[in-house]
């Protein structure tokens, strides 16, 4: 059974916005956003919708259900919001600049697209100066949300530092909903990195601080709270404050956090060993997250869903959504929940007979399958080595009681205890060299799987992973060494028509050809690796942009004269070009450079190569 911890923590992104802009109400002007009351805690969603939509279409009313969106986590209402400001003349936009950009992060972050949602956050902090009222408040806001995003960026000291900063300073302030928020963000990042007793005591601050006025936040607070007492407690006090939350979700139709409870209470059930009660409770979680129409939330409980379905013995059905779980979070940032998915279906496929494709889906894990071989053998090992020992000293007691025996009597069991050990001996040799032949098939095996793990199975180039770890060393060897460092990001132009026209078997071959070529034009210290569908990525060491412009429009050009499809279309590509700079921080931030100056050769026309300016710090 899986536990989804990332779509509790985008749906806390929504609701916390509004819980903060609720507090600088007492400074806000009438015709800020800030000014609204936690009134919408006290009535149904419905309700506080209807009353809105009644009262008029002015650009104050929609700014109310700006807000109360972002409270119930309606994701989907408040997109559509804010991509209808547009019907809006300039002088009265919905928002402001700087919470303009603040939103699109966080529905990036909610879509799963971390790397995106960072640049959003930049810019709100970088605009922050628009912010009408509150503009120290402000920024703490943007650096809580902006901190919980680094912690699924993997910077979890950065999270952790960054969001103790801000509970320190609102404490100070007197800001209580900010040192409640902060609480919680760190509760969320302590249970990534599964501190669950720090994470308790995180949630339950949180849901101390938030007052009466916040029924709704408080019952976030405790549905968390009940979250790490399952883990670290005992599942019946996990179960009462669930079903504690659940009446105040139910209560006022919050249904985004009804979708995470019931799922919280499949989970508690499956724990329980209730598999039929946990597939009830999943299935209408399921059922609500397709309404809320958000893919990294689907694609979580869908995972879930699926394991469910098949510890109900429903194999086949639970195969179709694990492969639906797959396809809908393969695009986002979510790496945990891409391994969360892969891992599941693995299981579900290799219960359905299905190994090879199972073998696919599980190759992540052979570290961790040759860790669990080694440990096993060594306490094999140690347990003959024990039960041996023993036997002897059993044999030689035996001897010294029978000692004062007659001599042919004592002679015959000394005799006896010898063969008795060369045949103990003899078999101890045998199972010593059967452990040491399992010890060699298996790292056979780990070496093995660890090539198939490292390239591509269609063109034989480094896969994603692989291209990204010799990038990462390059990375670390040019800024201890001042080397340069230079990447090449290629995508085929045109690549999904080709395959609508020819058909996949040609897109097949034209990935071929193209990664033959390029393998081909490179020297034997550089590297390339297929990273997505059509896109490949160039490692090129010692390496300066205008060296790696130089190689890529060899590159592009002997794609378009040779690599042709069977049509006889001509095939081209189109490059981006980046250097490693003293502003970049690490080779993720290098192959972003990249990735942008692709994204400007394609918007130049396609078949050109562009190259990333250098900045400076």
């Amino acid at each position: 059974m899986h536990m989804l911890s990332h779509s509790r923590a985008r749906g806390v992104v929504l609701w916390g916005f509004c819980t903060l802009l609720i507090s600088f109400s007492v400074v806000a002007s009438a015709e800020d956003i800030a000014l609204l009351s936690p009134t919408f805690q006290s009535q149904p969603f419905s309700v506080s919708e209807a009353t809105l939509i009644s009262t008029g279409d002015s650009l104050f009313q929609r700014q109310q259900r700006a807000e109360l969106y972002f409270l119930f986590e309606r994701k989907e209402k408040l997109q559509a919001l804010l991509e209808s400001q547009t019907n809006y003349n300039t002088d009265s936009e919905l928002l402001n600049s700087s919470t303009n950009a603040f939103l699109y992060g966080v529905l990036k972050f909610n879509e799963g697209k971390y790397a995106e949602a960072d640049r959003y956050y930049n810019d709100a902090l970088n605009n922050s100066t628009s912010y009408p009222v509150a503009n120290d408040q402000w920024q703490a806001i943007v650096l809580i949300y902006q901190a919980l995003n680094s912690a699924y960026l993997q910077q979890y000291t950065l999270a952790l530092q960054q969001l103790s900063e801000v509970r320190v300073n609102a404490s100070n302030k007197g800001w209580n909903t900010l040192v409640a928020h902060a609480d919680y963000m760190l509760g969320d990042v302590n249970y990534e990195l599964k501190d669950y007793e720090a994470a308790l005591v995180h949630y339950t601050r949180a849901e101390e601080q938030y007052d009466a006025a916040n029924p709704l936040l408080k019952a976030r607070a405790t549905m968390a709270r009940s979250q790490m007492i399952n883990i670290v407690g005992e599942r019946s006090v996990a179960f009462e404050l669930l079903d504690s939350a659940i009446e105040h979700f139910v209560r006022l139709e919050d249904i985004s956090s009804l979708a995470y409870a019931y799922l919280l209470k499949s989970y508690y059930f499956s724990k329980a060993g209730e598999p039929a009660q946990a597939l009830t409770w999943i299935t209408r979680s399921v059922a609500m997250r397709e309404q809320l129409n958000n893919k990294a939330d689907i694609a979580n409980a869908y995972v879930h869903y699926s394991s469910l379905l098949h510890d109900n013995g429903n194999t086949q059905e639970a195969l179709v959504y694990g492969r639906k779980a797959i396809e809908l979070i393969q695009d986002t940032d979510d790496l945990a929940g891409i391994w969360d998915a892969h891992v599941n279906l693995a299981l579900i496929l290799n219960d359905a007979g299905m190994y090879k494709e199972a073998f696919e889906h599980m190759y992540s894990g052979e570290r961790t399958l040759l860790k669990k071989a080694r440990l096993d053998v060594t306490a094999e090992a140690a347990r003959l080595n024990s039960e041996f020992n023993l036997e002897l000293e059993q044999l030689k007691n035996q001897h010294l009681d029978k000692e004062n025996e007659v001599l042919n009597h004592a002679l015959d069991n000394t005799q006896q205890k010898q063969r008795l050990q060369m045949w103990l001996l003899v078999g101890l040799s045998i199972l010593l060299v059967i452990l040491v032949v399992m010890i060699i098939l298996v790292y056979r095996l780990y070496c093995k799987n660890k090539q198939l793990a490292a390239c591509d199975p269609l063109t034989g180039l480094f896969n994603r992973r692989r291209i990204m770890e010799i990038g990462k060393d390059c990375f670390a060897i040019t800024s201890r060494y001042q080397q340069s460092l230079t990447v090449l990001m290629l995508d085929i132009d045109n690549f999904k028509k080709i395959n609508d026209e020819f058909g996949h078997h040609e897109g097949d071959m034209v990935l071929i050809s193209v990664a033959k070529l390029c393998h081909q034009l490179l020297r034997e210290s550089d590297s390339v690796g297929r990273i997505g569908g059509e896109e490949f990525l160039f490692v090129l060491p010692n390496t300066s942009a205008k060296e790696g412009e130089t190689l890529a429009l060899r590159i592009t050009n002997n794609i378009r004269e040779t690599v042709k499809t069977s049509g006889t279309t001509t095939v081209t590509v189109s490059m981006g070009v980046a250097e490693c700079g003293p502003s970049c921080r690490d080779f993720i931030e290098l192959v972003n450079k990249a990735d942008k100056a692709l994204y400007q050769a394609k918007e130049s026309g396609r078949d050109r190569v562009t190259t990333a300016s250098i900045e400076t710090k």
